[in-house]
């Protein structure tokens, strides 16, 4: 446990079933919270299914449905991880990410609002809502962009948590970066490279790529996992409305696809080739945040490095 803490918490979570969630779920669960889930799935997953004191099975689209099922009466913080994530997509679906993304925290909200609730609100935005042509590292007061739908769709979610702030309602807004770890998904670069260079292995087919020389800060899931909890159940309440949460450097597409492809004995890694349907347009080229303001006042730090998360990345892949 890295932030001041004593008694034990009751925190909800929100896609409590998603990649972040479960690892949430683990963080607080060893650091004796009890935890309440939210997801859109009927049922929990079987890896959250005996660690949650309840779940809730609810579209946070849906206000009705919002205000029927979800009660914060006992619930000291609430960790909203829910969303549309993917960039790339955001570009296919602009509008579906603007109303999904801003209704479900606003629905969730306006119900404390209305409720009355002394709950802490943890809502996760993304380091995606940074301008890259401005001096590295970023921190929380950087220039803000709207290249992409998706930050878009984050920055009007932002400007209804200041509202709602407005209104009496204790708001942390994170701003991760990207993340990675066991169990994530395909539709995110390491996942997908790892996908690819296992197929290459098995049947050595071309290893299609995007640009590669674009360089990213990554953080452990379990890292970032830790910065939610640090932040939703310290006893004191935040002193800023926005932390980033980052390792302070950055690395490229070419330095991961390397990583995987030793961390599977692959040598020498083959040849990837440039896919232009994989390509993004209005891509950074560097990005990289600074997370002292969360360091100082938390005392938050990443605990994984880059290659034990690689490592610990493809021993989950081989195992699922």
């Amino acid at each position: 446990m890295v932030y001041h803490q004593v008694m034990s918490k009751t925190i909800m979570i929100t896609g409590v079933n998603g990649f972040v969630g479960h690892h949430l779920v683990d963080v607080l669960k060893a650091d004796g919270h009890t935890v309440i889930g939210i997801g859109q799935d009927a049922e929990a997953t079987a890896k959250n299914a005996d660690k949650l004191a309840r779940y809730i099975s609810c579209d946070l689209t849906d206000e009705a449905q919002v205000r029927e099922r979800v009660s914060y009466d006992g619930v000291d913080g609430l960790i909203h991880l829910a969303g549309l994530a993917n960039v790339g997509m955001s570009f296919a679906q602009p509008a579906l990410f603007l109303a999904a993304n801003a209704a479900m925290s606003t629905n969730l909200l306006q119900a404390a609002l209305d409720e009355g609730a002394k709950t802490r609100f943890v809502i996760i935005s993304t380091g995606a809502v940074y301008d890259n042509d401005q001096q590295l590292p970023i921190s929380e007061s950087g220039e803000l962009t709207h290249k992409t739908p998706y930050a878009v769709s984050k920055l009007s979610v932002e400007m209804m948590n200041d509202y709602y702030r407005s209104r009496g309602i204790e708001i942390a807004t994170m701003r991760p970066f990207n993340h990675f770890g066991p169990g994530q998904m395909q539709g995110f670069i390491v996942p997908d490279l790892l996908a690819k260079l296992q197929a290459y292995q098995e049947s050595g087919s071309d290893v299609g790529v995007g640009n590669l020389k674009t360089a990213r800060d990554y953080t452990d899931v379990r890292d970032v996992a830790s910065a939610y909890a640090a932040v939703a159940c310290a006893d004191q309440p935040p002193k800023h409305s926005v932390y980033n949460v980052c390792s302070g450097k950055s690395r490229t597409g070419t330095e991961i696809y390397a990583a995987l492809a030793a961390a599977l004995n692959i040598t020498p890694a083959p040849e990837p080739k440039v896919d232009q349907s994989l390509i993004r347009p209005n891509e950074t080229m560097n990005i990289y945040g600074d997370a002292s303001r969360l360091t100082e006042e938390f005392g938050w730090k990443p605990q994984h490095s880059f290659e034990q998360t690689i490592q610990d990345t493809v021993k989950a892949s081989t195992k699922a």
